[in-house]
């Protein structure tokens, strides 16, 4: 009996163990994630980077991108640059072998269309142009046909047991499909020859699979924002024209609701009901692998961050931060606008010399007119913001980069870009803990500088802010023995907290860490509170 149990058991085991599935795609877009779910079927596991609510150009980064990126087996995208602002970045913090650019786990819809728009020169000026081409290839369904073979190919090459399986669902999908296309094109058919305007140019496509005619674009270059004159011109062309228009990305289209025909109507890429819902707790996403660099970023942030932040919390001039990081923003800018490479020397040295040129400004102004340096370091932050907005005014990626900078992607720090900092904040910290007195009001501003420029293009402006001003906020209540210490205590448990929330949940992760540098710095006034006494706590805060 004991034995027939055991073999019950056994046997329930095997039966009620989950099925695997052979491959782990990487989907970048909602509709490659769609087509590898048709090909792959219950053999695939699909993960989906994006939403159709997101610009797929420009992502902000998420612990579960790497987590999936590092036990992917293939990655499913649109190619021709399109991915170019986050994709690398995942597939090197990633390490994984299988889908590096080259390798069969690297698959790029476009590779297997051909490309419209391809320029023949480049040249910023133009604006948002692809080099390869326009990458925007889903808004025609019959290129979809085409890819379809090509990744049913491709799903058989890795995985050559369910070769048969991949390529009868290809075939069942092209019949679907195809039909559905068919449908499509006749009741479109009215529509042929319709004038229409787009916002931006993602609809060449559909244009020349449905033949409307697109007489205008509300951008005067692609990814650029129109002017008001620009609109004004736009606006007098349409009304000239009486054409049907089209917004927001939009198709044309009709639509029919219980048997009777609506109004044409724009279909909007960007709607709500596209966005992502929030993710479920995922222990998954919790890998130390992909953590421990961002940690380590914060680590060096704080290590210069906490002592200069209760310096400035004394000084009286809290937004000195914000300032000094807005200014070094807008090295980075104008040296960007000259051409000059992203991570190159030049643009290092842009960011250095503002932020010192504004440093020594503020060092001029505490001295002529020290009743108003906080609303002088305020008035710095404002030009100096609005200065670079002029500058990005006809970048086609100027919000991104303007996200980039205050938002940081923290995610994104390699272990190997943390040495030259972490070697550039011990000289810092030498000089701060064995100079301070000496150093005078041009050296603090001046070493404020340098360390901000450095922590900026780390974390980004908002966390940088936080790790300034929380901390010593957090401390402010404790006697002067235990500042120091308290600090830093709030500031490694707020990005511990942050780290770990923002992996369970799959969110922003700088963001997340400055929420939760505002928790635990709500539980350290209620500790001072409660272990310090009343007449240490008043003293400390004269």
């Amino acid at each position: 009996m004991r034995k027939f149990l055991i073999g019950a058991a056994f046997f329930c085991g095997l039966v009620s163990t989950p099925a695997y599935a052979n491959l782990n795609v990487f989907a970048c877009e909602p509709e490659w994630g769609a087509l590898s779910t048709e090909i792959g079927g219950d053999k695939v596991s699909v993960y989906t980077a994006t939403t159709g609510a997101q610009d797929p150009h420009q992502i902000q980064a998420r612990p579960s991108l790497i987590a999936k990126a590092r036990t992917a087996d293939i990655t499913v995208c649109e190619g021709a640059e399109l991915e170019i602002g986050w994709l690398p970045m995942i597939i090197s913090q990633a390490n994984n072998a299988k889908i590096q650019p080259g390798q069969p786990g690297s698959f790029e819809g476009t590779r297997y269309v051909h490309l419209l728009e391809q320029p023949t020169a480049l040249d910023r000026a133009q604006g948002d142009i692809h080099a390869a081409g326009n990458p925007h290839i889903q808004t025609d369904p019959r290129m979809m046909l085409t890819v379809s073979k090509a990744l049913a190919q491709r799903f058989a090459q890795l995985d050559p047991a369910n070769a048969s399986y991949y390529q009868a669902r290809e075939a069942d999908f092209e019949k679907r499909f195809g039909a559905a296309i068919a449908k499509w094109t006749a009741e479109a058919a009215p529509l042929k020859g319709t004038p229409i305007a787009v916002q931006h140019h993602a609809w060449i496509y559909m244009e020349n699979w449905l033949g409307l005619r697109e007489i205008v674009p509300l951008e005067p270059k692609p990814g650029v924002p129109p002017s008001s004159g620009y609109l004004a011109e736009v606006l007098q062309k349409l009304q000239q024209r009486k054409s049907r228009r089209s917004s927001c990305r939009a198709a044309v289209h009709r639509r029919r609701h219980r048997g009777r025909q609506r109004p044409l109507r724009p279909l909007r890429r960007h709607h709500p009901s596209l966005a992502r819902r929030p993710e479920e707790m995922s222990l998954g996403n919790i890998e130390i692998g992909i953590l421990i660099p961002a940690f380590l970023a914060g680590l060096l942030v704080l290590a210069t961050h906490v002592p200069l932040g209760q310096q400035v919390l004394n000084r009286g001039i809290v937004f000195i931060d914000l300032a000094i990081a807005q200014v070094a923003g807008l090295g980075v800018t104008a040296a960007d606008a000259l051409g000059f490479e992203p991570q190159g020397w030049r643009v290092q040295a842009a960011a250095v010399i503002a932020a010192l040129a504004g440093a020594l400004v503020l060092t001029w102004t505490e001295k002529k007119w020290p009743e108003v340096q906080e609303a002088l370091i305020g008035v710095l932050f404002v030009v100096a913001a609005c200065v670079e907005l002029l500058i990005l005014a006809n970048n086609p990626h100027g919000g991104e980069h303007l996200k980039d900078l205050l938002v940081g992607q923290i995610l994104w720090v390699s272990p190997a870009s943390l040495i030259p900092v972490a070697i550039l904040y011990a000289v810092l910290l030498g000089l701060w803990f064995t100079m301070r007195a000496r150093l005078g009001q041009i050296g603090f501003y001046v070493l404020f500088a340098l360390v901000v420029t450095q922590s900026v293009q780390l974390v980004g402006v908002y966390l940088v802010f936080a790790s300034l001003i929380v901390p010593a906020l957090a401390a402010r209540r404790f006697p002067e023995s235990m500042r120091l210490a308290v600090g830093y205590a709030t500031g490694i448990a707020g990005y511990i907290l942050g780290l770990i929330a923002s992996a369970l949940y799959d969110l922003p992760t700088g963001a997340v860490i400055v929420v939760a540098l505002l928790i635990v710095f709500i539980a350290a006034v209620l500790l001072a509170r409660a272990a310090v006494p009343r007449e240490i706590q008043a003293a400390a805060t004269r």
